[in-house]
């Protein structure tokens, strides 16, 4: 669920930032930092909103289920910050990825998909793995 929904996350920012680049709508810097700022803030909402709901529903999951000595706060937990991290941080990527690609005069449409895979995979792995060791040592 953290890796899908990161990687979504991620493949729609990039989508909607190459379709600008495409139809010629970032040619000025205002421009520019308008789309940022406005993708960023789609991806800073999605990443609240779906970190929270993977807590929620993991916890009522967890916590009716009792299938383990684990605190199922800390483990719902884990799960919503994990889902908050890997989504902002890939939402940042699919706006920044294409737009440093034309800087450096690369085609952003042939060059981002194998890109933001291979760092939303990374950085999901890294928060998930990361929060719950902080969790379970705490």
């Amino acid at each position: 669920m953290i890796l899908g929904m990161a990687g979504n996350i991620g493949t729609q920012s990039i989508s909607v930032t190459i379709l600008k680049i495409n139809q010629a709508e970032l040619k000025e810097n205002k421009e520019v930092r308008r789309h940022i700022a406005r993708e960023l803030t789609i991806g800073v909402l999605n990443s609240i909103a779906i970190g929270l709901i993977g807590l929620l529903v993991s916890f009522l999951i967890l916590f009716m289920l009792k299938v383990s000595d684990v605190n199922p706060f800390k483990l719902s937990l884990t799960v919503g910050v994990s889902l908050f991290g890997a989504m902002l941080i890939s939402s940042f990527a699919g706006v920044f990825i294409p737009l440093t690609l034309v800087k450096l005069k690369v085609d952003p449409a042939t060059a981002s998909g194998p890109i933001i895979t291979t760092l939303n995979d990374l950085f999901a792995l890294m928060i998930y793995f990361g929060t719950a060791t902080i969790m379970f040592m705490l």
